[in-house]
């Protein structure tokens, strides 16, 4: 399911978007996207994007910071301090 943005909305999420992950310019007042980012701006308003609850992004946050290497077991400590760093992002 995936949850689409209302026509009245679009100025309001690009603003919020751009403040998020926008690139402060060193002499500018702007925060020009990166073209991954635009990309990635545009499909969001098009298409809309799925909602996930905190325990499935932090899920997903884990496996992308190496708590999984397949077969081959990783120290406890390295995961344990992995996982601190995520839980204190959020």
């Amino acid at each position: 399911m995936s949850a689409s943005v209302p026509p009245q909305y679009i100025i309001a999420v690009k603003d919020r978007y751009v403040a998020m992950c926008g690139k402060a310019h060193p002499t500018l007042l702007i925060k020009p996207l990166d073209p991954a980012d635009e990309i990635d701006l545009e499909r969001l308003v098009k298409v809309g994007c799925d909602l996930m609850p905190h325990s499935v992004m932090n899920e997903h946050m884990f496996d992308e910071y190496m708590t999984y290497s397949g077969e081959l077991q990783l120290p406890a400590e390295m995961i344990a301090r992995v996982r601190a760093l995520i839980f204190n992002a959020f």
